[in-house]
Order: structure tokens, then sequence, then C-alpha cells
């Protein structure tokens, strides 16, 4: 892991896009599943070019707000951006997280998962990336902090062969109920991620980063320091 301290918010969304686009240029010859978040890691994207994509590309997501109303899924807000908008005009498939048909984000969870085993079933040498963000709690991607419940937290999200997990929030954080990638899966799968992470309120956390402090259920984007290759890219 990679920890690029930038001037601004401009500049680390902009350097982060370019470490992306860098990455993308030497695995343009590979199948590549790019997979993105909601939340502040959109700042990426609105400076992410689509030229020089590689010739297989697909887009998914690494996690999901479970609630009801559409305008706060990260899904529609993705499909509003100019990244994904001009990326399908070249025919580059997106396939959000569908909470539709299903009764649970357990079984919204398992779903997209076999989604994303028939992508690597179909691209066995594929490349995985992925476009994240770290919340002013912690959290990466949809896994929240469970310092109270460590036990529960290893089971459910590390010590797991599942790729993708719903569960409910038991009321932390904003919303009820959540589907995201496993740390396993970002440990195991994901073989490069360019974070962005600016903000007064995340000083805390990248110096925790920097110093290798705090355990996954306290602070699960600790999960960075093991994944195979990550960038993050902050102002502080």
């Amino acid at each position: 892991m990679r920890i690029l301290h930038k001037q601004s918010k401009v500049e680390a969304a902009a350097h982060a896009a370019d470490l992306l686009r860098q990455h993308l240029l030497t695995a343009i010859e590979h199948p590549v599943l790019l997979l993105l978040s909601g939340g502040s890691s959109l700042e990426v994207l609105q400076t992410l070019s689509i030229d020089n994509m590689p010739r297989t590309f697909s887009i998914g997501m690494v996690d999901e707000r479970y609630v009801p109303e559409k305008e706060k899924q990260n899904g529609p807000i993705l499909h509003q951006t100019c990244f994904i908008r001009q990326t399908q005009l070249k025919g580059v498939p997106f396939v959000p997280i569908e909470m539709s048909g299903t009764a649970n984000p357990a079984e919204c969870a398992t779903r997209y998962e076999l989604s994303l085993k028939e992508w690597r079933r179909a691209f066995p040498d594929g490349i995985i990336s992925a476009i994240l963000g770290i919340g002013s709690d912690g959290h990466v991607a949809g896994v929240l902090p469970y310092a109270e419940r460590k036990n529960w937290f290893l089971e459910k999200f590390v010590d797991t062969h599942a790729w993708m997990v719903g569960y409910d929030t038991q009321g932390k954080g904003e919303f009820p109920a959540r589907v995201s990638a496993s740390l396993h899966f970002l440990m195991q799968e994901v073989n490069y991620a360019v974070v962005y992470a600016c903000g007064e309120e995340k000083k805390p956390i990248i110096e925790s980063l920097e110093q290798g402090k705090g355990e996954l259920s306290q602070l699960p984007a600790r999960v960075l320091s093991l994944m195979k290759e990550v960038d993050v890219c902050t102002d502080q």
C-alpha cells in the first residue's frame, strides 16, 4: 500500500484517476473488471478518461445501500455519471447490484456474487480493479466497523469464502442494510485498487494506516494494507 499526499482534493482525485488510467493501460490486453463504489470515490470518476480502455472491459460495483429510495442507492447515482454514460455508448457493460426481486440483502449479495463468479469463469486470467473510498468512521466498501462484535465481524467479512455479503447494519451508519464485497474478496480477488480519501475527518484514519494501527473490526480500512496493490490518494 502506498499513501500519496497531495495538496488538495482536486489534485488527489486527478492523481487517483491518472494512476488508474496507467494501470488500465498496462492491462489493455487483458480482460478487466472495474468495480466502483459511491460516496466520495465518485470524485475520481469525474476526471477519469475513457480513452485507451482495455479491449475486454466490464464495470461492476463494490457495494450498494440496500434501501428502497433510488436516490440513495449507489447504482442509480453511478448511472448518472459521465463516465458510465460514455462507456455505455462504447458498449461497455455495467452490471449494477440490483435489489429488485430479492427478499433481503443476503439474497441480493448471493445473486451478485454469482455474477462476479460468472465473469471469473469466463476470464480466469482477468484482472479485477477497484475505485474505493474511506468513510469518516474508517469503513471501506460497505463494510462498517464493529469493534464491539469482533468475532462476528471476522466471521462475516474476513474468515469467509463469500465474495459478497448482505447484512443488517444494526442501526450503525446512515443506512439500515448494505450489500458489500467482503474483505476476503478485496484481499484475494482484487488485483489493484486506487483509493480517494480526502477531508480533515480522514486525517486520523490516514495516520492509523501509516502507523499500522487498528484491527480490522475497529478500522475496516486496514484491509488496504493487506490487499495485493493499493494506492491511497489523500489531501491530508
